[in-house]
């Protein structure tokens, strides 16, 4: 991001535990550059990135600021003690070197777009509410972070996937399946050697072994998360 680290950490952190965010909740969508400083008095990580450079002129700034208000929107009416009583049990664990205030920090710049920040603030919330733990939160922002929003709407739909099939496997959401493979005899062939003599062997025929797709875990998981997600 440029932007000095140092303070972007200890705003993340402050506003993940402490920030009313319901309170600029109509704002958070209106990514003016008058909202922009408006929602910068009441929220410490954007009050640091305006105060460090002109961020509302800066258009990679800008954008990255668009996709942090779009991911903070979604746990707008969750409360700072609900938020902080969640993130102290990752901060204070030996199981993850970084911050979870860095690692969002991290994921929201390497989305696409702010309607995928957004998609990933609901998997944060889901996280916050108890619903999945944290490494599921990670595993499945990172895979959101690795598809296109609109083959994923489409995954999400059952839509014809068959173009981009293997790139569904390589993000380990399907699988193929090759089914099981049975013989059957058919009609009988008739054989004649040199002497003339006649052997009747039984033909055999190959069933099943069809090509299936099914879902593993995690495309399941992400099905059960975002389908009610996207029907409102």
């Amino acid at each position: 991001m440029g932007i000095e680290q140092d303070n972007i950490k200890k705003a993340i952190k402050e506003t993940l535990y402490n920030c009313e965010l319901e309170s600029v909740a109509a704002d958070m969508l209106d990514i003016t550059a008058d909202a922009l400083i408006g929602v910068a008095e009441n929220i410490p990580i954007f009050k640091a990135i305006v105060s460090i450079k002109n961020a509302a002129n800066n258009i990679r700034d800008y954008f990255f600021l668009d996709k942090l208000m779009n991911f903070l929107y979604e746990i707008r009416d969750i409360s700072p003690e609900k938020r902080a009583k969640e993130l102290d049990k990752i901060d204070g664990s030996l199981e993850y070197k970084t911050k979870v205030g860095e690692k969002l920090l991290f994921i929201i710049d390497h989305c696409e777009d702010a309607e995928k920040s957004q998609m990933i603030g609901h998997l944060f919330r889901c996280f916050i509410l108890g619903e999945i733990d944290y490494r599921e939160f990670l595993k499945a922002a990172s895979t959101l972070n690795r598809i296109d929003i609109n083959d994923f709407k489409d995954f999400l739909s059952d839509n014809d996937c068959c173009q981009y099939e293997s790139e569904l496997v390589g993000l380990g959401l399907i699988y193929f399946d090759v089914g099981e493979i049975t013989h059957q005899y058919t009609d009988l062939k008739i054989d004649e050697d040199d002497e003339g003599n006649y052997t009747a062997i039984p033909a055999l025929k190959a069933v099943g072994g069809q090509l299936k797709t099914h879902l593993t875990p995690l495309g399941e998981f992400l099905k059960k998360i975002f389908i009610p997600y996207f029907q409102g």
